[in-house]
């Protein structure tokens, strides 16, 4: 049962999504996300999400994997209570707990994408630890 955000936990999201079925847009969408999560157990912690030829993978390193369309910031609190399913994404933002930057129409814009990375990781949030 991987620790939320270690490395062992996002290996296992890059793997789910990498086995996942193919992306519902087009094949053309070429998107990178990157995620900020500040005041964790081992300190804030960096990744980024980039989605092209109808794949995602996980992209971590000094900076979260490079350039970025939009990247999701929220404090170690928040980011645990929206992978437990008990404090949606919109609420938090809505609330000024999660903050966007970037091409931020995107997330409306790849809803049905973004969607779908939550379902195919689904399946590592059940397993994970906090």
């Amino acid at each position: 049962m991987p620790a939320f955000l270690s490395a062992e936990w996002l290996d296992a999201v890059d793997t789910a999504l990498a086995e996942a079925e193919p992306l519902v847009d087009d094949g053309d969408l070429e998107l990178a996300v990157r995620q900020r999560v500040t005041g964790g157990p081992a300190g804030d912690v960096t990744y980024v999400v980039r989605i092209g030829g109808g794949t995602a993978r996980v992209e971590t390193g000094p900076d979260g994997g490079g350039p970025v369309d939009v990247e999701v910031s929220a404090s170690w609190p928040v980011a645990v209570a929206i992978s437990q399913g008990s404090l949606a994404p919109a609420a938090a933002f809505g609330a000024g707990r999660l903050r966007l930057r970037g091409d931020v129409g995107i997330v409306s814009r790849h809803g049905e994408v973004l969607a779908h990375l939550a379902r195919a990781s689904a399946s590592v949030s059940a397993a994970t630890t906090y």
